[in-house]
């Protein structure tokens, strides 16, 4: 009989690339990103979710998206795609329901 192992090796999770996607800034509202998600869209695009803050825990926090077109290798510049003050969204793990509606959540 075939192992669990062998049976799933095309499944597991590789790091097959490694870079940066976006850097922090020191003493902004991008000083410190925490709370990463990564989604390959049905378009083909990837898109990285991530929480951005002026220090670990602050009141400031909210999220920020990158898109990659061509798998990773290169990103966009970073935008909030919920605006509208402190304390609405701290981090956001993103589902595609349908090509071109995302949730997150």
């Amino acid at each position: 009989m075939e192992s669990f192992d062998a049976k799933y090796e095309d499944s597991k999770m590789k790091i097959i690339d490694e870079g940066i996607i976006c850097s922090g800034v020191k003493n902004t509202r991008r000083a410190i990103l925490s709370f990463s998600s990564l989604i390959q869209l049905s378009s083909g695009k990837v898109l990285a979710g991530f929480q951005a803050a002026s220090r670990k825990n602050a009141i400031d926090a909210h999220i920020l998206l990158s898109q990659s077109s061509d798998d990773g290798k290169t990103w966009g510049e970073p935008f909030e795609p919920f605006p509208g003050g402190e304390d609405v969204f701290h981090v956001a793990y993103l589902s595609e329901v349908e090509p071109g509606h995302l949730l997150a959540n």
